[in-house]
């Protein structure tokens, strides 16, 4: 996916992805809530 160049303070994509209990749940299904988002990746 290529979303192009995102600015801090802009709108992020709306994704989803699976929950622990095996459903999917979409950022979009907080929306009006505060997420705090943490990412994590291994090169």
């Amino acid at each position: 996916m290529n979303y192009g160049q995102l600015l801090v303070g802009s709108e992020v994509p709306d994704f989803r992805l699976p929950t622990v209990s095996g459903e999917s749940t979409r950022l979009s299904d907080f929306r009006g809530k505060r997420v705090a988002l943490f990412m994590w990746a291994s090169w």
